[in-house]
């Protein structure tokens, strides 16, 4: 009977190990009690299907990204309470960087016939306003100047209402005052855990700081001993001065160092070590460096490896150390960053190793070449040319030579074009690019189409990081066919050759080329076509404009633009031909316009173009998720003269006076407007625009359309 019992036993134990009973668990992330079994490795895999509930501010999706890691854990179909309280903390997380202070996330999991129910259930609370950021016991320095670089998200669709509590933004801002006081000679700062007072319904708090400054060391004296070199007296003499009365920090000791070498690297000791001690004296301290120079070396001789297509003699003119120069470390980075700066190279390594001739040494270079051949495809839409598409092949080292060539096709609805450039970036051995572009062009414009087909050579030198200047002289055949105006009225010749000269400046110092949130771009140009030099046509032209970006918010940019451009035909020329004008309206000028259609017509209603244009455009641009954006505009341009002879009824101009007079009469009048908003993808190549702009000043007797929209890609401004 005994044995029969211990059998019964065993097998009741043997059946509840083999087949488990159906279980349930319920979590959060704190503590989390279950009755779960957790399967092994060698258990079949079981569809794991979540669900959330209570989430409001949050989506489904948006919660699913704050936990990707747990929940690609989760797809492969084996459960485990560990996956479930990770992802809940992290959607808790995502919470807390929402402004929701309170919010918590729990979880059940039941085991069913084929799959493991997972349910997290969202407690949100309120989204808590930070009402009140106070610090105390700051006296060096203001509070504001302490909270510089404090950011917070914002309520409000564009992010212009009230600070939104987020406790590891005021964790970042502890970090940054202390690094800042450290920066400033205050070693022994203290600052205590911040103090969060909430409102009773908890949807406000005052946060406040508590700081004990310390005391405030600055370096009262620099001493050096050792290999003191009278060439380098002067120099440490000024590296002294720059560091006495600095406040104190340790890197200081580093920043000595280094420019104690730098010193002792460019007058020819590139084995110079310093050893920086310190000594506490009161409220200040003395720093001690001792010096041991090392040879002073020449350079022996260069060798290059890893230049498979590079021709040596390309490298050599960008060396700024020769055999038989002195060594210097300020030349030893003049070369890395002009054979860096050529987009040739991956990685360039200049080393100058040890030998058995201390003295003089071998200057080493180990380069890895970057690829410098593709062929690329591109694709694209516009909202007058439709769809559009091109291909082409670059060579960005020539023959090893450094030069590039381009070659480059392209086709739209409305145009076709074909293309070869070859570039010289360093134009007979000066920092000067030269472009030499040749061409062929067809498009088809609203009143007429056009045919190109010309050469330019283009000088450029860049002066700074920001300003660059450009010199050419452009040379074009243009045919004009399909005039819809009347060319016996406007004078226009439809077949001739424009030779100009053309010089512009230009100051770009926006962050990003696609999308920038800061910064500012101002050019202007002058071009003068004359028969002096080879032109049928004589003409001046001049074109200015700027493009200026604020940030407002962590993700909402405000855009300023304006362009402006003025043709005063030359001494023999009475008007100026149909395809050399101005035209405005369109995707990337006063946006409740269709390509073009801005300004004067003729009879038929198509746009004849003018003599000067203006356009000003105001943009919001606000970041919506990763790569979407919205956007609200303002468009604001014209064209002058604002009326064509056809329009007016007159006959032709008969003398340059009276064009220049109609149009400077007309620069700043007739200005029409566009209101509207968009939406952005942000796409490598720029982004996908889709934008509708109304205009609230309808000239109905020219078929304007009360509402114009746009399909493209690249921003408007």
């Amino acid at each position: 009977m005994e044995r029969q019992l211990i059998t019964r036993t065993l097998l009741i134990l043997l059946i509840m190990i083999v087949m488990p009973l159906p279980f349930a668990a319920v979590g959060n992330t704190g503590t989390t009690e279950t009755t779960i079994q957790h399967e092994n490795s060698a258990a079949k895999p079981v569809p794991v299907v979540t669900r959330f509930t209570g989430n409001n501010h949050l989506s489904d999706k948006e919660l699913q990204t704050a936990a990707t890691l747990e929940f690609q854990d989760l797809s492969h179909g084996i459960y485990r309470d560990s996956l479930a309280d990770d992802a809940a903390f992290q959607m808790e997380t995502a919470y807390r960087r929402a402004g929701f202070a309170f919010a918590a996330v729990s979880y059940t999991a039941s085991h069913q016939e084929h799959q493991v129910l997972l349910t997290f259930a969202v407690t949100e609370g309120p989204r808590v306003v930070l009402e009140e950021l106070h610090l105390e016991g700051n006296i060096a320095f203001s509070t504001e100047k302490l909270l510089a670089y404090f950011t917070s998200k914002h309520t409000g669709l564009l992010g212009l209402g009230q600070q939104i509590f987020v406790e590891a933004a005021i964790d970042e801002v502890i970090s940054s005052m202390r690094d800042f006081y450290y920066s400033e000679g205050y070693m022994n700062v203290s600052i205590k855990e911040p103090q969060y007072t909430f409102s009773s319904d908890r949807a406000r708090v005052t946060v406040t700081i508590s700081i004990d400054e310390g005391q405030h060391i600055v370096i009262s004296a620099v001493t050096f001993s050792g290999d003191v070199l009278v060439e380098a007296e002067n120099a440490l003499e000024l590296a002294s001065r720059t560091h006495i009365g600095q406040p104190f920090f340790r890197r200081r000791k580093l920043m000595l160092k280094s420019r104690i070498q730098e010193i002792y690297g460019n007058l020819g000791f590139p084995d110079t070590t310093v050893e920086v001690s310190e000594q506490p004296q009161g409220d200040s301290i003395i720093l001690s460096c001792r010096i041991a120079s090392g040879p002073k070396v020449t350079i022996r001789a260069v060798t290059i490896t890893g230049n498979n297509r590079t021709e040596e003699a390309f490298i050599m003119e960008r060396l700024a150390l020769k055999p038989g120069d002195t060594f210097s470390l300020s030349k030893k980075r003049e070369s890395f960053r002009n054979l860096h700066q050529t987009g040739l190279f991956n990685r360039v390594g200049i080393d100058l190793p040890a030998d058995e001739e201390p003295a003089s040494r071998t200057l080493t270079l180990d380069l890895e070449e970057a690829p410098a051949r593709q062929l690329f495809f591109h694709t694209g839409w516009g909202s007058y040319e439709m769809l559009r598409g091109g291909a082409g092949f670059q060579d960005s080292n020539l023959f090893g030579s450094g030069r590039t060539i381009l070659l480059e096709a392209g086709a739209s609805l409305r145009s076709e074009n074909v293309q070869a450039t070859l570039s010289d970036p360093w134009l007979l051995g000066h920092d000067i690019t030269a472009d030499i572009p040749v061409y062929f062009r067809r498009r088809e414009e609203p009143s007429f189409t056009r045919k190109e087909m010309g050469s330019s050579i283009m000088l450029t030198k860049k002066y700074s990081k920001n300003l660059e200047f450009t010199l050419g002289y452009l040379y074009k055949q243009t045919k004009t066919l399909d005039i819809s105006a009347d060319p016996a009225v406007e004078n226009m010749e439809s077949d001739y050759n424009v030779a100009s000269a053309k010089t512009q400046a230009t100051w770009d110092s926006r962050n990003d080329l696609f999308f920038p949130t800061k910064g500012l771009k101002l050019y202007g140009a002058v071009e003068v076509a004359e028969p002096a030099i080879g032109s049928q046509l004589s003409f001046w032209r001049c074109t200015a404009g700027l493009r200026h970006f604020t940030k407002l918010g962590r993700k909402t940019t405000l855009g300023l633009r304006y362009d402006t451009g003025l043709i005063v035909p030359g001494r023999n020329q009475i008007t100026i031909p149909l395809a050399e004008r101005f035209f405005n309206g369109g995707e990337n000028t006063v946006r409740s316009f269709k390509e073009s259609e801005l300004g004067p017509r003729d009879l038929s209603g198509d746009p004849v173009g003018g003599m000067a244009y203006n356009v000003a455009g105001i943009e919001l641009r606000q970041q919506l998720g990763n790569n979407t954006a919205g956007t609200l505009f303002v468009d604001y341009g014209n064209i002058a003269p604002n009326r064509s002879l056809d329009e007016l009824n007159k006959p032709p101009y008969t003398n340059r006076s009276d064009v220049i007079a109609d149009t400077l009469d007309d620069y700043f009048n007739d200005f029409r407007p566009a209101l509207g908003m968009g939406l952005l993808y942000l796409l490598p190549i720029g982004p996908v625009r889709l934008d509708f702009a109304w205009n609230p000043d309808l000239d109905e007797d020219r078929g304007e359309n009360a509402l114009t929209i746009h399909f493209s890609i690249g921003m408007a401004f």
